[in-house]
């Protein structure tokens, strides 16, 4: 297994040529490994998408990059609000909590193998509920799902 700190999927708005990753100026501080897969429900949350893993759920579509530049890590977690000493839901009343959190997870690329990366998890148990609205995305990929919305 890789070192998840090395290795990061993308599955929404921070991924290549989205507005977040232009935004961040991830260009030349990550690069693309492959395209992967991994189990969760994806949820779309207006601008953005959100996901909560788990192995036994449908798949996600996403990309996996490696860490070319460490200080990236830190830039992402502001971006998605993660506050690595509060892993609380974010409570935007009180600015406490965190929007996203950074896990790490098991992935399958493209090519059929087994990557250990590290993934931004939606912080809102409110949203499982959700799994059979209208915010539910029942393919797993944003982009997609975007692309068949016009957006």
């Amino acid at each position: 297994m890789t070192d998840p700190l090395r290795h990061i999927v993308l599955y929404g708005s921070l991924r290549q040529g989205e507005k977040g990753f232009i935004e961040l100026g991830l260009e030349g501080r990550i690069h693309f490994v492959d395209r992967c897969r991994f189990g969760g429900f994806l949820f779309d949350l207006g601008e953005y998408p959100g996901v909560k893993c788990d192995a036994e759920a449908p798949d996600v579509a996403g990309d996996l990059y490696e860490i070319d530049d460490p200080t990236v890590v830190a830039d992402m977690d502001r971006f998605e609000r993660y506050n690595a000493a509060d892993a609380s839901p974010l409570d935007r009343m009180k600015g406490t909590g965190s929007l996203y959190i950074r896990k790490p997870i098991e992935v399958t690329t493209a090519h059929g193998g087994k990557m250990r990366a590290y993934i931004y998890e939606y912080n809102d148990e409110l949203v499982l509920g959700a799994s059979r609205s209208r915010l539910f995305i029942a393919g797993g990929d944003w982009r997609s799902y975007r692309a068949s919305r016009g957006g």
